[in-house]
């Protein structure tokens, strides 16, 4: 598929593993060259060699604690000096669900580690939002696309609920303030996604429960279950009552890396304020071809797949 990203440049933070690495081989392989953060540098050395021999594209390796200004604030301006400039940034980096002793239920919960998943999350997201935004508005032409999660929709997580829906609002803001300057603002919701860290986790939850790490997966995802939000929903047709089930997933965080490349395409001009494929807020009158235009303006068809919008009077 061309969306039209050749020769664009990214900044992917949580890049070295899970969906994080997962948008960023997607962006290169649409001709993106991207800068990958995250903490741990041999972790992100070895990722971009990786998907640099993977898609033939430059990827560039930059170690960066989003709970920092100064380092985030360096690490844009690097990420831009080496690159070239800055057209894209997605912000996907945190660990999933949150601090175990932040999740519930409430009388369980460590104030000091509910306040360290927000500040890496939500805060993080801002810290780097705004770095970036000066360079995306000095070429009116950006993407800014956030990785919430479920949780901001389902009641249980205290943490990861919190998060997700501050970065719901994040989204929001930042799409009706930066949308005159040519810069779109779109949230993604991923379901339950298998990463890197799924095996570990199931195999910790098999001990806990004194059964095998299968059945534990088999019961955690069965179709009746609350936690089966597979988020290959975003990009696979409905499967037939009788078609096997997509999880588990064969190419790990696909989905939530396609749906990201979509909304950071320049065809996706129509789409901001998206979350996840759920538009919000008031319609908008049509506009001239290459304005930014509130997703709930187009038909539902176009917002998904980032078509263009229409010429006023066609």
């Amino acid at each position: 598929m061309d969306l039209g990203l050749q020769g664009k440049r990214a900044i992917v933070t949580g890049g070295s593993l899970g969906i994080g690495k997962a948008i960023a081989r997607e962006l290169a392989r649409e001709g993106v060259d991207v800068a990958i953060v995250a903490r741990t540098k041999d972790q992100l050395e070895a990722t971009a060699k990786e998907l640099a021999g993977e898609t033939g594209r430059r990827i560039i390796p930059l170690p960066a604690d989003v709970t920092s200004r100064a380092q985030v604030d360096a690490m844009v301006a690097q990420a831009v000096a080496q690159l070239g400039g800055l057209h894209i940034l997605v912000n996907s980096g945190s660990p999933p669900g949150g601090s175990a002793s932040a999740t519930g239920p409430i009388e369980s919960v460590v104030d000091e580690d509910l306040l360290h998943d927000f500040n890496v999350k939500y805060v993080g997201a801002l810290r780097c939002a705004r770095a970036a935004i000066p360079h995306l508005k000095a070429q009116k032409w950006g993407r800014i696309i956030n990785i919430s999660g479920t949780n901001a929709r389902n009641a249980g997580n205290l943490s990861g609920g919190a998060r997700n829906t501050s970065l719901v609002h994040l989204t929001k803001t930042l799409a009706v303030q930066l949308g005159r300057f040519g810069i779109t603002v779109n949230c993604v919701h991923p379901g339950t996604t298998r990463t890197e860290r799924t095996p570990r986790l199931l195999a910790a939850r098999a001990k806990e429960l004194g059964i095998a790490t299968e059945e534990v997966e088999s019961r955690d995802f069965a179709p009746d279950s609350p936690r089966a939000t597979p988020s290959a929903a975003w990009s696979t047709p409905p499967r037939s009552p009788t078609s096997p089930r997509s999880w588990p997933r064969t190419s790990p965080g696909r989905s939530v890396a396609s749906s990201s490349s979509r909304q950071a395409a320049p065809a996706a001009r129509c789409t901001t304020d998206d979350m996840g494929g759920l538009a919000t807020g008031p319609p908008c009158p049509p506009q001239r071809l290459g304005t930014p235009r509130h997703s709930r303006g187009a038909p539902r068809s176009l917002r998904h797949f980032g078509r263009p919008a229409l010429p006023t009077g066609s």
